[in-house]
């Protein structure tokens, strides 16, 4: 014996995805290639400091030890403040590059220089923990959290920075494209990003606080 069902409610339905709530928003392409140049900068920078001559590696070293011994030796203030800086500068040099129509290459070549800067830190950092008996594990919690978290602001802000001076490109090549610049959107991303860099580096100040004593 059959019974009929009515299916007219189903009409109209989206098949089930497997998803539960919104579409999954994959990186695209502008992100991928700034993740992808920092990550080169990282492997450049272990590798320079690897090949150099010792008395660059000893001087590098020395500099690294001084710099260590001056942000163990901030007050919280001071670790606040220079961490900000060195989180928004990048930033902001990103954010002015949005506005040129030419600086497409230019994006690259700065996560690419942050990432050098960074590979360079980890290999004096590694070094320095060897010859003062530090844990390892310890000089990698000083220098990796804010880094890292400094980068993704860097390469999501950038992935839009980027957007912005294609869109300019596209104005100065071929004129008026009928797609207006949303500028305010851009400087929101911008003001939210810098504000996500005070958050961050008001973490790190107390982070290297914690971590001073220990350090030594």
């Amino acid at each position: 014996m059959y019974t009929s069902v009515d299916l007219s409610a189903l009409r109209g339905k989206k098949p089930f995805t497997g998803r539960s709530g919104g579409q999954a928003h994959l990186p695209d392409r502008w992100t991928i290639l700034l993740g992808i140049s920092y990550l080169l900068g990282i492997l450049l920078g272990t590798k320079a400091m690897e090949l150099a001559p010792e008395n660059l590696q000893s001087g590098m070293l020395t500099i690294f030890s001084e710099h260590l011994a001056a942000r163990t030796s901030q007050t919280l203030q001071q670790a606040v403040l220079s961490a900000f800086w060195q989180a928004a500068v990048p930033l902001t040099l990103l954010f002015l590059l949005g506005f040129c129509a030419l600086a497409l290459p230019l994006f690259p070549a700065v996560l690419l220089f942050e990432g050098m800067g960074y590979g360079v830190s980890v290999s004096a950092m590694l070094e320095y923990t060897t010859q003062n008996g530090i844990s390892v594990f310890m000089g990698m919690l000083f220098l990796a959290p804010f880094i890292l978290c400094c980068a993704l602001i860097w390469v999501r802000f950038g992935a839009e920075a980027m957007k912005l001076s294609l869109q300019c490109w596209k104005i100065l090549c071929a004129g008026n494209t009928g797609e207006p610049l949303a500028l305010s959107q851009y400087c929101r991303k911008f003001f939210c990003s810098l504000g996500a860099a005070v958050l961050l580096a008001a973490a790190n100040g107390v982070w290297v606080q914690l971590l001073a004593s220990r350090m030594g």
